[in-house]
């Protein structure tokens, strides 16, 4: 079968790294060095995964900030993207390699995508609405 005969082209394989802020996200996708930014609500994330979803994404990867990265990985486990919620130190430690230190949301995104792609981190298990409820709780309760 030659291809002209599959109706639709194969998707791309990536790896899309997330810098998450409490009002914004900043998505990268390695493989194509695209950077782009959206805000942390609801319809922000539901654009975010309707970019995503021209590609076939083999891992989702943000940065745990305690809570703001939830809406995200919930919208992303809904739609059958594997995310992975990595520990920012494993993150650090990486960009110190690469020696990628100065701190922004558009190169967090960068080092994060190049981290899921390099590391490729196992993806985090789907939170239960439970333990987030009470992870988002604990977090109110100590600031």
């Amino acid at each position: 079968m030659s291809h002209h005969d599959k109706p639709f082209p194969e998707k791309i394989c990536v790896n899309a790294g997330v810098g998450v802020g409490k009002r914004l996200l900043d998505v990268c996708i390695y493989e194509k060095g695209l950077v782009w930014q959206k805000e942390n609500t609801p319809e922000g994330i539901k654009l975010i995964l309707k970019r995503l979803s021209y590609y076939r994404v083999e891992r989702l990867v943000m940065e745990a900030t305690g809570r703001y990265e939830f809406g995200l990985a919930e919208a992303a486990y809904s739609k059958g993207i594997p995310a992975c919620i990595a520990k920012t130190l494993s993150v650090r430690l990486h960009a110190g390699v690469l020696e990628r230190l100065a701190r922004t949301h558009r190169i967090d995104a960068q080092v994060i995508a190049q981290y899921a792609a390099i590391v490729q981190p196992r993806t985090t298990p789907k939170k239960s609405k439970n333990l987030i409820a009470i992870k988002d709780l604990l977090a109110r309760v100590a600031k």
